[in-house]
């Protein structure tokens, strides 16, 4: 096997990502990384080239398999990735202490793997292919794990600086929930079982719901917490095209499982205005030019909403 620098500079560094996503400590990444490219070198000639970075991969966790125990991985990966990511956003060089705090807090909802698969992603220069290669798993679970820590880290940000009303604070996880827990609610209620959803009635009274909606597609939805509790308004499309929308209200417990605590409801009171009439291009106009509070609030006075659309 032919050696050059690059190449073997190219080995040491994947080696080191490797070990740093396993790790989370530098010092001890860069010593695994070169005991691993020492051993390349002396075992080149024995290795098969198309097999090199599974070899650098594989001899790389072997070291750093011997170098902590779960626990301490753990507690120094957290430690250090809080300050390595802060540094990665360039979080620390803004004037706004109220940021910084809030995202240092939001922070401390990322767990492990989501930590280091942040670290190591920034290490790869926000390159999904690089990281790929240098742990050895799938292109397309890395993307969607990137994606949701992303969401995540975004929306616990949000909920830190005090955001109420947007689909901002909606982390990846609970949006999947809502999703679930409107579609077993469509078959139930088709089905005529809705007794069938206990688990997520537990904290509320089924024994007289008979709910009639008619929910053939979920256009989108909008969120609003308070107290700790989310109220979620939904839009659907019926069987007969016609726009609907319900709103429920729920928590997510300790295993992160939502719970209803105020049973789906038919909205009173739904206006829809056709794209390109004058009405909505006001509206649009409006949403533009007057943005979110820092609540994430968009206020309209009902005389201004009613105003609006009665110029159709």
């Amino acid at each position: 096997m032919e050696l050059n620098d690059s190449y073997v500079q190219d080995h040491f560094q994947k080696a080191y990502s490797f070990a740093l996503y396993k790790l989370g400590n530098k010092q001890q990444a860069e010593d695994i990384a070169s005991q691993t490219i020492n051993l390349f070198l002396l075992k080149s000639d024995m290795i098969n080239p198309e097999k090199t970075e599974s070899w650098v991969r594989g001899t790389c966790l072997n070291f750093c398999r011997k170098y902590f125990t779960n626990v301490d991985r753990e507690r120094t990966t957290l430690n250090y990735v809080r300050d390595e990511l802060i540094s990665f956003y360039d979080v620390d060089h803004t004037e706004d202490n109220e940021l910084l705090t809030n995202f240092r807090k939001a922070m401390e909802s990322l767990n492990e793997l989501e930590a280091r698969s942040l670290v190591l992603y920034f290490n790869s220069g926000q390159n999904i292919k690089r990281m790929s290669e240098i742990i050895g798993e799938n292109h397309a679970s890395l993307r969607k794990r990137i994606s949701r820590i992303k969401q995540k880290l975004k929306a616990e940000t949000y909920k830190e600086l005090g955001y109420i009303a947007t689909k901002k604070i909606i982390v990846p996880q609970m949006h999947e929930a809502i999703i679930q827990f409107v579609k077993r609610l469509k078959t139930n209620i088709e089905n005529n079982t809705i007794e069938k959803m206990f688990y997520y009635f537990s904290e509320a009274n089924i024994k007289d719901y008979k709910p009639q909606y008619d929910i053939q597609k979920i256009r989108d939805y909008e969120v609003v917490l308070r107290d700790g509790k989310y109220t979620i308004y939904l839009f659907y499309q019926d069987s007969e095209n016609k726009m609907s929308n319900i709103f429920f209200t729920f928590y997510l417990n300790s295993k992160n499982q939502l719970k209803i605590t105020k049973l789906p409801k038919q909205g009173t009171k739904m206006i829809c205005l056709k794209a390109g009439t004058v009405s909505a291009q006001e509206i649009i106009k409006y949403l533009k030019e007057n943005p979110e509070n820092h609540q994430g609030l968009i206020k309209m006075s009902p005389e201004m909403i009613k105003r609006i659309i009665a110029k159709g």
